[in-house]
């Protein structure tokens, strides 16, 4: 039996929406919100990946089910590590309406990285400062805390939305 057409991404949800999200300088907000479009991302890879995504909802899937679900359906298992500590960071956010990123937040999340998702998120700083008008050389280490979590979750959502690729492809 043939797979249906992959689904859309979620209407809601686009670039320029979520890069504003993430300009923000409330950290509850920042991460809350880049955590949703993460998860709606992880979301439309799991529906795109099954044939029949209408008997998900029965199965109740918190977020660390939908992460352990998408990699049995093929996402890379580096994705995993800091998919996880940022969904350990939005919960603890989700409970204390004054929390900030601290350093050791930031550097969890980093270290959770795979080295190439590290050389990615780098390279992303380098290209993102050439294009600056007041251009700089910051390296990522110098970064505020809340910076360095802005570009972790930009490219591990640039990930999922590459694994989303893929699936329609494999699906056609």
């Amino acid at each position: 039996m043939p797979k249906p057409t992959p689904v859309p991404p979620p209407p809601d949800v686009d670039d320029d929406r979520f890069y504003a999200e993430l300009t923000g300088k409330d950290p509850l907000g920042v991460v809350i919100r880049g955590l949703i479009y993460i998860d709606l991302e992880l979301s439309a890879l799991i529906e795109e990946a099954i044939y029949d995504p209408s008997h998900l909802k029965a199965l109740k899937l918190d977020y660390s089910g939908r992460l352990n679900l998408a990699a049995a359906l093929g996402l890379d298992g580096r994705f995993l590590p800091p998919l996880r500590a940022l969904g350990s960071l939005r919960n603890r956010f989700a409970h204390q309406p004054n929390m900030s990123v601290s350093e050791s937040d930031a550097q969890n999340a980093y270290e959770a990285l795979s080295p190439h998702e590290k050389q990615i998120v780098r390279d992303s700083l380098r290209r993102v400062q050439a294009k600056l008008v007041t251009k700089g050389d910051t390296a990522f280490g110098e970064l505020e805390p809340l910076d360095k979590l802005v570009l972790i979750m930009v490219a591990l959502r640039a990930a999922l939305r590459a694994g989303r690729m893929q699936v329609a492809s494999s699906a056609s």
